[in-house]
């Protein structure tokens, strides 16, 4: 039988994320403020680091258990305001998130821990904390220490004992807690001795078989070094479930002796925390009440969810569903028409309302796939700090619009693109701080990340205030390379699109961030792959704007229907800039066969459907009809010649290559009203054929 536990992981890993990214904004925006740090901030970050601890040590996850335990006592300082939070440890907590990561990656996905970062971190947090050098001579975390260290921690740890009362409240079974676990945990810590008080169990006809009628006195002789946030860890789940006090007994003959939390070996506590623990008391010991007698231990209020985590197999599935009663309301509206089937009244008037649950369904599901761009750009201030650190200059990123929403499966493909124009921006836009102070500009350059809506897409920019494209040196590198004529006589926009051909770089040396000539091609592929452009605007001293256009979603397109012979095939809408009437001698031709037409001034190709795709005659007679289609891909154009432009739709679209087989110049089909199959075009494919013959 599997592990019971082992159901909850998905769910761990997933919020360890959300915690390591909480930490990581609020260290963010405390690096761009040199304002007086706000306490609430810190009580997040300890917060998430807490519950970071406390989960990762339900699963056994030692390593990671006992980093964030380290870490945890640095913030807890700096809660109690017995360390300031500098730069420095800013930056060091920086680096331990890139461990926590890490080690989540390890237990996640069997990554090899990174063991010499870990140490050296570690090793930091420690300074930080002001453990003497002596003690700084400690195993790597999660490793066994020395037999030889053992008998010290021994002695020291058994230098007082602990009296603990634990009172259990009636109903602490019916939340899923069993309290003999807590004493079981206490055991752990060392040698106990129990009394148990039964003096509270009803007679036999009041008794309730789910009811906790005990109480424990607890003695604890401790094996190891334990202290009052060790037993706080060990009750946190139920703090609010039980009456609690625990006293320590100093031993007369033993002599008190300060001990570092950060070498302290981590208690390991069996349940997820959900409650911040409390500061350790400086004073001598005394009585400690239970955390709800204490202001500074008051829980929370508890927050409830507004979302729940759902297999994105579901979804698809559920979308696939979506796009078969489409189509079924797509059979079923021929029979809406009044004037040809008069006797359908009553169903006519079924039919509409049923178009129009379909479309709210519609809208409704394609929603529960949109997520914020956000996704996207919460990783970006973290990543512009660390280059411009390396690079030693000054920047500050900007970011607008993060709650517009798109579909998921485009965020994922659409990071790599992002992170090379944001390091673009970085590496080759912003100037260093001198050479901006020189030009009159503020020394610290911004980056800004702006995402909005716009006629059924989503339109991302990636600007800077930096120097702008140098389009003297593009020209000459183009030259250089090949890619265009020397003579050539092309206007500034023209030549800074030539950034994307592949294997262009302008950067004077190569390095690992930049040189190689990899990244900008590659943004224009991803982008394409996804249905989407990208173009570049740049004005000399004033920086570069880099912008996308995406669909919002890519299992449903607005497309035109147009027939070709006795064939119908999808345009994407998108695409097309216009459709015109064409008289014969407006089009050039090589024997019987238009091949080009004036259009705008300029002459553009023109792509015959029924060639291409051999469709059968047509059995009409009569003048054939030249109807031009003209459609635009990256910046080309051509006209497509179709017999008859016939409706507008909605479609949604199914994949050729996973139903039949991949086939070129189409994206995909769909199925219409009447049952039948019509092709999705893929104009930038066709463009491209049509191009290169």
């Amino acid at each position: 039988m599997s592990d019971p536990l082992e159901r909850f992981r998905a769910v761990f890993f997933e919020e360890s994320a959300e915690a390591i990214d909480a930490i990581e904004q609020n260290l963010l925006s405390m690096n761009e403020t040199e304002a007086e740090v706000d306490p609430e901030m810190i009580n997040d970050i300890f917060r998430s680091a807490h519950s970071l601890k406390g989960g990762s040590a339900t699963f056994g996850m030692d390593s990671l258990t006992g980093f964030t335990h380290v870490m945890e006592t640095l913030l807890d300082k700096v809660r109690a305001f017995e360390i300031d939070m500098s730069q420095e440890l800013v930056d060091c907590l920086f680096s331990s998130l890139d461990v926590l990561r890490n080690l989540v990656s390890h237990y996640q996905y069997d990554d090899a821990i990174n063991e010499a970062e870990m140490q050296q971190v570690q090793q930091e947090l420690e300074r930080l904390l002001g453990v003497p050098s002596s003690a700084q001579d400690v195993v790597l975390i999660g490793q066994e220490e020395p037999s030889t260290a053992s008998d010290s921690t021994t002695e020291t740890a058994n230098s007082g004992n602990w009296e603990i009362k634990f009172g259990p409240h009636a109903d602490i079974l019916s939340t899923g807690n069993d309290p003999v676990r807590y004493i079981e945990e206490i055991a752990d810590l060392g040698d106990i001795q129990s009394a148990c008080d039964t003096q509270k169990i009803p007679d036999l006809l009041d008794l309730d078989p789910v009811a906790c009628y005990f109480s424990w006195d607890i003695e604890l002789t401790p094996s190891q070094i334990v202290t009052e946030d060790t037993l706080d860890d060990v009750f946190l789940w139920i703090e609010d479930e039980a009456d609690l006090s625990y006293t320590e007994i100093k031993s007369e003959s033993a002599e008190p002796q300060a001990v570092p939390d950060a070498v302290t070996p981590p208690v390991e506590p069996t349940v997820v925390p959900a409650q911040t623990s409390n500061a350790a008391e400086p004073q001598a010991p005394v009585a400690a009440q239970a955390p709800s007698n204490n202001e500074a231990k008051a829980p929370e209020k508890k927050r409830v969810s507004q979302s729940i985590r759902v297999d994105l197999e579901k979804i698809d599935s559920l979308i696939n569903l979506l796009g078969e009663l489409v189509i079924t309301q797509s059979m079923l509206s021929i029979y809406g028409d009044a004037e040809k089937y008069p006797q359908f009244d009553r169903l006519s008037e079924g039919l509409s309302q049923l178009e129009r649950h379909t479309r709210d369904l519609q809208e409704g599901v394609m929603r529960i796939r949109m997520l914020p761009i956000d996704f996207c750009f919460s990783r970006f201030p973290r990543m512009v700090r660390d280059i411009a650190k390396k690079l030693e200059k000054s920047i500050a990123v900007e970011i607008i619009g993060e709650t517009t929403e798109v579909d998921k499966t485009v965020i994922e493909e659409l990071n790599d693109p992002l992170v090379h124009l944001v390091r673009n921006s970085v590496d080759h836009g912003i100037e260093s701080p001198e050479e901006r102070k020189r030009k009159g500009k503020p020394e610290t350059g911004t980056v800004t990340l702006k995402a909005f809506h716009q006629v059924g897409n989503i339109i991302i920019e990636i600007s800077d205030d930096g120097a702008g494209l140098n389009t003297q040196r593009i020209k000459e590198k183009a030259i250089a390379n090949g890619i265009i004529a020397p003579d050539s006589q092309l206007n500034d926009q023209a030549i800074h699109e030539l950034i994307f051909a592949p294997g262009f770089s302008t950067a004077q040396e190569v390095t690992d961030l930049s040189g190689r000539g990899v990244g900008m091609d590659v943004v224009k592929r991803n982008i394409k792959s996804l249905g989407g452009t990208v173009d570049v605007r740049s004005a000399p001293e004033q920086g570069s704007t880099f912008t996308i256009r995406l669909p919002l979603t890519l299992a449903i397109l607005d497309g035109q229907l147009v027939k070709v012979h006795n064939e119908t095939y999808i345009i994407p809408m998108l695409s097309i800039i216009e459709s015109i009437q064409m008289k014969p001698e407006d089009i050039n031709k090589v024997g019987d066969t238009g091949v080009s037409f004036k259009w705008r001034g300029n002459f553009i190709p023109i792509v015959h459907l029924a060639d291409i795709f051999e469709c059968p005659p047509s059995q009409e007679t009569g003048p054939k009809q030249n109807l031009i289609v003209v459609v635009e891909s990256d910046g080309k154009h051509c006209g497509i010649v179709v017999d008859e432009l016939t409706n507008h739709q909605q479609v949604v679209v199914k994949s050729l290559e996973a139903n039949y087989a991949k086939v070129e110049e189409l994206s995909g089909a769909t199925i219409l009203g009447d049952g039948s199959v019509a092709l999705i075009i893929d104009v930038g494919a066709l463009i491209s054929r049509v191009r290169m013959h």
